[in-house]
C-alpha cells in the first residue's frame, strides 16, 4: 500500500465504531499506509450527552481525536 492516504472517519456515541475506526487504522498502518483517524464533529447538546453514561464516556475519549474536515476526503 505504498503512497496511500487514508482517512478513518468515525461517529460513535458508545465507543464501538470508535474502536472500530482504531483497528482499520492499525491494519492500514501495518499495510504502509498514511493514515489519519478521525471524528464527525458532535451536534448532540452536551445536556442530552451527560445523559447517557457510555455517550459521555465516549466523548471524553475521543476528545484529543480531530474532527474531520472536507480536506481530510480530498
Amino acid at each position: 500500500m505504498s503512497n496511500v492516504k487514508l482517512a478513518v472517519i468515525f461517529y460513535s456515541m458508545s465507543g464501538t465504531n470508535y474502536e472500530m475506526a482504531k483497528w482499520a487504522a492499525e491494519g492500514a498502518k501495518e499495510s504502509g499506509a498514511d493514515v489519519k483517524v478521525l471524528k464527525v464533529e458532535e451536534l448532540a447538546p452536551q445536556s442530552v450527552i451527560d445523559e447517557n453514561e457510555a455517550w459521555k464516556a465516549t466523548v471524553e475519549a475521543t476528545k484529543d481525536v480531530p474532527v474531520a474536515t472536507s480536506d481530510d476526503i480530498e
